[in-house]
């Protein structure tokens, strides 16, 4: 289990993963978040809420089932774990805020249209939604300008008030929810 948030007074050696994960037919997206890129050749600085050793023992374990695990860094100052910064929302569709990840996406998703969320509905929780199916989302309420870029690409949206949850805890709609097995 990895610490709560980052820290150097009690550093985690052992392989840590939080369970928030990013799951796309057959591909495991994990991140690891850094305060600056030039630490993640440098294994002595902090990692957010999951690290390299915890990311090779899922790809040990995934592989023999033909599942490929692949690692972006992004930037730990946004948010400490991978679902409160990148929204996979359907197949081609991913959002996030531009300039947020340390490196590139993997190949996989290369050709994905990234709608860029903006800071303020990123610091809402924007990204932290849950899609119940076809262009329907769960979203926190206020986020007004990823609201209306998912509107005008013909979603239906669910708005929930997240505002206390997520500024008391760093945790939206998709944090408070199990996970779930969806066809499309």
């Amino acid at each position: 289990m990895p610490p709560i948030y980052p820290t150097t007074e009690y550093p985690n050696v052992g392989p840590f993963m939080a369970p928030e994960q990013k799951i796309f037919k057959g591909t495991v997206l994990c991140g690891i978040g850094v305060a600056d890129p030039s630490h993640i050749d440098d294994l002595t600085k902090p990692r957010s809420a999951t690290n390299e050793l915890a990311v090779e023992v899922l790809r040990r374990m995934l592989d023999p089932h033909g599942w490929k695990v692949e690692t972006i860094y992004f930037d730990s100052r946004y948010t400490y774990h991978i679902d409160c910064l990148v929204a996979l929302l359907e197949e081609g569709l991913m959002a996030y805020p531009k300039g947020s990840l340390w490196t590139e996406l993997p190949e996989e998703f290369k050709d994905w249209e990234v709608i860029d969320v903006s800071m303020e509905d990123h610091k809402l929780g924007a990204e932290n939604s849950v899609v119940l199916s076809d262009k329907r989302l769960v979203i926190a309420e206020g986020t007004e300008g990823f609201k209306k870029q998912l509107e005008d690409r013909g979603w239906r949206l669910v708005e929930v008030p997240y505002s206390t949850i997520w500024s008391t805890f760093g945790s939206g709609p998709l944090c408070s929810t199990f996970a779930f097995w969806r066809e499309s």
